[in-house]
């Protein structure tokens, strides 16, 4: 029981030395703002209250027509109005939820 102390103590030694991990660093980017084109997991995460899902991504989104154009991503690329009159972005912004 002793020699299990003493490992133990000794590996948590060993162990405090090292630095911690950088717990803010997030190579997917920015938290999510609830912006157009973010993305989302239900409309609860959109400022539009339209989280809609798309082949390869879910994104917050708003209608749009003939008179109501998408507007472009801010990190550049487009967006179309689809058949069901939604804006479908090329790819959604750099940002994890």
């Amino acid at each position: 029981m002793r020699i299990l102390s003493l490992m133990v103590a000794l590996g948590f030694v060993a162990c405090s030395g090292s630095s911690p991990a950088e717990v803010d660093a997030d190579p997917r980017g920015p938290t999510c703002t609830k912006a157009l084109y973010d993305l989302c997991s239900t409309e609860h995460d959109c400022t539009s209250a339209m989280c809609h899902p798309f082949m390869a991504f879910q994104v917050c989104t708003q209608a749009c027509d003939a008179s109501t154009p998408c507007p472009a991503p801010t990190g550049g690329g487009a967006a179309t109005c689809d058949a069901t009159g939604i804006c479908k972005p090329d790819a959604p912004n750099h940002c994890h939820l």
